[in-house]
Formats: structure tokens, sequence, C-alpha cells
């Protein structure tokens, strides 16, 4: 039986699109509302910023994954994702913003 091993050229695009931001981005304030349909690897905040709710792909609550309940993150935060999960949803308290970058 041959053993699965993954590709090293496929592990390495993979890492390379996700710090790079190679697959690009998108803005994201308070004024969007409740954004879903995402897949976002990472995210970066662009001023004070505090969530209502991120949902990861697998439905997991990434606001309890990083610790963040109840607090506001400030300019330049990176937040990103376990491998295998990116963020689908995403909802920013009363004010903030955000660039995300896709998967």
């Amino acid at each position: 039986m041959k053993k699965m091993v993954p590709n090293i050229y496929s592990v390495v695009a993979s890492f390379f699109n996700r710090v790079t931001g190679a697959k690009g981005c998108k803005h994201i304030d308070a004024a969007d509302g409740a954004v879903s349909g995402l897949k976002f690897s990472s995210i970066v905040i662009q001023e004070d910023t505090a969530f209502t709710t991120v949902t990861g792909s697998d439905g997991s609550d990434l606001i309890a994954y990083w610790g963040i309940s109840g607090k506001t993150l400030k300019q330049g935060a990176l937040l990103t994702t376990k491998l295998g999960v990116t963020i689908e949803a995403i909802t920013i308290n009363t004010a903030g913003s955000l660039i995300g970058y896709n998967e």
C-alpha cells in the first residue's frame, strides 16, 4: 500500500499564498453589518475593532478560539486561523475595520 505524503510544492504554495495575500483581500468595516461567504485565512485590524461574531468554516467560534471576547483589538493586530479552517463570517461590533486575506 502506497503511503500518502503531501506534495511539498503544494504545501509551500499554500503557505506562500497565506502569508502574502496572493489570493486577494477585502476591507470590512462596522457599516457592512454581518458579512458571510468569506474564505479568509487571516485578518489585520485597521483601527480599534471589537467583534460580535467571527465564525470558522468548521463552525467554530473564533472569538473564543482567539480569546478576544469583550476585547477591543488595536490597529495592526494579526489574527490567523488553524490550518484547514477559514474565516467564513464576521460581524464587527459598533466601530472598527479590518482587511481579510483570502485562503
